[in-house]
């Protein structure tokens, strides 16, 4: 998972006090995303015995003997896991079927365990049909086999099976309201799991077998129910909760789809059944494990940080505010701590802040962070000896085809240079252009294949690194 665009992101006059800065943060973000590697988190936590044919991770123990081991799958991480998966079990009988977003299919090398690919974030025909071939293959399983749940966040658009009679085109209406609600996931996925036939624990009921659910979270508070819905976990939210979150949203009967009205007006009145709650004797045989988050990647950040001497503190605090606000704080914090001439310290935040989209452009949430942060320090003038690097770990970042962007004082200096207009861009949502126009602040992964949230990273009084770092060569 390395920087695309590295290089030029790093190609700086060699006298520019940022580029140390520059390189550090860049490096942190690859350390940061190799750490929740689906293919090595999964190989760390999975052990297999094959003499006495047991299964272990954590404190819990599957026997496998006799059995057939069903994998299924939803998420933009869940292909690299199933790779682990066919190597740590490669002498089981094994079959199954996950799904994965557009594109990464032909990066996988998978032998038993069927791939198919749909769209995200927004559903199409693709999805519902690859759902209903999945929902298909539940039907094989028999309460004597044994199942591994692979779940990562973008499972929820992969995995769509609405409720008749809402068509495919009432799904992609609500979606598109919905992303440009400023909602968080959590608020999304109550709405979608009320309106969905496999969502919000409702896929439990189809699975007889004992099931080891495997997780790679990408939700504030790494909660279970919320994680691509929650398709086999108790979902405590109503249907009246439903109705709340789009009336504090704004979001009135007559903006949503007529069959979506429809059934959560007959959810609300209980002619349809809510979604299974946590009394419900299917999730028993559901035995759940977060193998990679958020704080994973903070933390290994962080260790690293520690090991070649810089000064850092890793935030528990997981950020979920608006995008403004967040570049805003940001750049408040590091004035703070700048203006007390602390040396070189790090600061590392991780969440998922919430935009609203207003505009045609182009762009995504870590963008807007960024030039909302960019923004503040512009004011001064004097540019501050602080930077940020903030990008989302699928490698995606919006709509756009960047992870982030990167801030310091060349990018600040740029900015005041070009003068270009910042608030026009803001008011479009359309952060790429106005990074393009600015030059060496977009970065490029691509696809990941992992998905925990995002990462901002907050560098202050970095160009004094030279004297207090001691070694810069381990990154």
């Amino acid at each position: 998972m390395k920087i695309k665009n590295y290089e030029s992101l790093v190609e700086l006059p060699s006298s520019s006090k940022e580029l140390l800065s520059r390189k550090l943060l860049l490096n942190f973000a690859q350390i940061g995303l190799a750490a929740v590697n689906p293919f090595d988190i999964v190989a760390k936590n999975l052990q297999y015995d094959t003499s006495s044919q047991l299964l272990k991770i954590s404190s819990s123990k599957f026997h496998l003997a006799g059995k057939h081991v069903h994998v299924i799958g939803t998420g933009k991480a869940v292909g690299r896991m199933a790779e682990a998966i066919e190597s740590i079990l490669s002498d089981v009988q094994l079959s199954g079927i996950i799904s994965v977003p557009e594109g990464v299919k032909q990066s996988l090398s998978l032998g038993k365990i069927q791939c198919v690919e749909s769209t995200h974030p927004l559903p199409t025909e693709a999805n519902i049909r690859n759902t209903q071939k999945t929902l298909n293959y539940f039907k094989k399983i028999s309460p004597n086999d044994f199942v591994i749940s692979l779940i990562s966040g973008g499972g929820s658009a992969l995995w769509s099976a609405p409720v008749p009679p809402i068509t495919l085109n009432d799904l992609k209406e609500l979606n598109h309201l919905l992303l440009h609600s400023g909602m968080s996931i959590h608020e999304m996925n109550v709405i979608r799991k009320h309106i969905s036939l496999i969502k919000g624990g409702k896929a439990a009921a189809l699975i007889p077998a004992p099931t080891l659910v495997l997780l790679l979270s990408d939700v504030i508070g790494d909660k279970i129910e919320s994680i691509a819905s929650g398709p086999f976990f108790p979902d405590r939210s109503t249907f009246n909760d439903v109705a709340r979150i789009l009336s504090e949203y704004n979001l009135s009967k007559e903006d949503l789809p007529n069959n979506i009205n429809k059934i959560l007006k007959r959810g609300k009145a209980g002619e349809i059944s809510d979604t299974p709650k946590p009394d419900s004797p299917i999730f028993s045989r559901f035995h759940p494990i977060i193998i990679g988050s958020n704080s994973v990647a903070r933390q290994a950040i962080s260790d690293q940080a520690t090991n070649v001497g810089l000064n850092n503190k890793n935030n528990e605090e997981m950020i979920e505010e608006e995008v403004r606000i967040v570049g805003r704080n940001l750049a408040n914090l590091g004035l703070e701590l700048h203006e007390k001439n602390v040396s070189p310290c790090l600061y590392i935040f991780g969440g998922e802040p919430t935009v609203k989209v207003k505009g045609e452009g182009i762009g995504g949430r870590n963008q807007e962070v960024v030039a909302a942060f960019l923004k503040e320090l512009s004011k001064l003038d004097t540019s501050p000896d602080i930077s940020l690097l903030s990008f989302g770990t699928d490698g995606i970042d919006g709509n756009s085809y960047f992870a982030g962007a990167i801030c310091d004082r060349f990018t600040i200096e740029t900015h005041k240079q070009k003068k270009i207009p910042l608030d026009a861009f803001q008011a479009n949502n359309d952060l790429s252009s106005f990074f393009l126009e600015l030059g060496k602040s977009l970065v490029i992964l691509g696809p990941t294949g992992t998905n925990v949230m995002d990462i901002q990273l907050l560098l202050v009084n970095g160009s004094n690194l030279k004297e207090n770092l001691r070694v810069t060569s381990e990154l």
